[in-house]
């Protein structure tokens, strides 16, 4: 999901992203843990933020603030989704190898 919204001569996209469900603890509290883990290493490491809601889906969330220009609104939404994902690349890759492994996502 997200939305790109003009704001005082500038723009501003936000993006939220559903990454996996955890398991509940009960279905296997190692990996409800492990998972958890990755969440909270990421919290303020990059631009983008992983979180979880309703205590079980971590999704991936994030706002960029961008100048307004006459040519290149596209170029510059792409070049922060790639900044976005390659800044967050090895946490993605942890969720994913669980979901793969785990049938999470």
């Amino acid at each position: 999901m997200g939305s790109l919204e003009a704001i005082n001569g500038g723009m501003r996209l936000f993006l939220q992203s559903n990454l996996a469900q955890l398991p509940y603890s009960a279905e296997d509290a190692k990996s409800r843990f492990d998972l958890l883990a990755v969440v909270d290493t990421l919290d303020g490491d990059t631009d983008g933020l992983l979180k979880v809601v309703q205590g079980q889906k971590i999704i991936l969330e994030n706002e960029i603030p961008m100048p307004r220009t006459s040519a290149g609104d596209i170029s510059s939404v792409v070049a922060n989704l790639a900044l976005l994902v390659l800044n967050a690349a090895p946490y993605l890759d942890l969720i994913a190898e669980f979901a793969a492994t785990n049938g999470a996502a």
